[in-house]
């Protein structure tokens, strides 16, 4: 079957049970709604707002591999860029604020970053694979702590 002929078969079993539904005595009657005979595409208008990384610009704007990005409600944008073993902050206009991090096993360091998240406040949590727990940073950069996870489930 085409991806096509399974939406109209999807869309001709959901009609049919609708029908159903609204005969007399089968629950409250449905109001009938004639849906387009075919998919129609979602328009989205793109704004760049500036953009981050450069290989012949300063060496903060040197990125090897992002894995991650998320904004804090100030408007700095936070990217995960695991093979340089940091968090990149970048400022609402695009320019440097500071880096999170570095390669290392102690305290605010990085061995094998894999995920990020900010909280609306700034709060920077990264999950450290290798480490088998996460780092937190305070909005301010600092260092807040470090809370190795759970042997069971999975950290995400």
């Amino acid at each position: 079957m085409t991806p096509s002929s399974i939406r109209r078969l999807a869309r001709t079993l959901y009609l049919s049970a609708l029908a159903l539904i609204s005969l007399p005595g089968n629950g409250p009657a449905q109001e009938r709604i004639d849906l387009p005979g075919e998919d129609r595409p979602l328009e989205a208008e793109v704004q760049e707002v500036y953009s981050v990384g450069s290989i012949t610009g300063e060496e903060w704007e040197t990125l090897a591999r992002v894995v991650a990005v998320s904004f804090d409600e100030k408007g700095n944008l936070y990217v995960l860029d695991p093979l340089s073993y940091r968090v990149l902050v970048v400022g609402p206009e695009g320019g440097f604020v500071r880096n999170l991090g570095r390669r290392g096993g102690g305290p605010g360091e990085f061995e094998l970053p894999y995920a990020l998240s900010v909280t609306r406040s700034g709060e920077v949590r990264v999950f450290d694979l290798r480490k088998r727990g996460f780092t937190l940073f305070n909005s301010d950069g600092s260092l807040k702590t470090t809370v190795p996870h759970s042997q069971y489930g999975d950290p995400r």
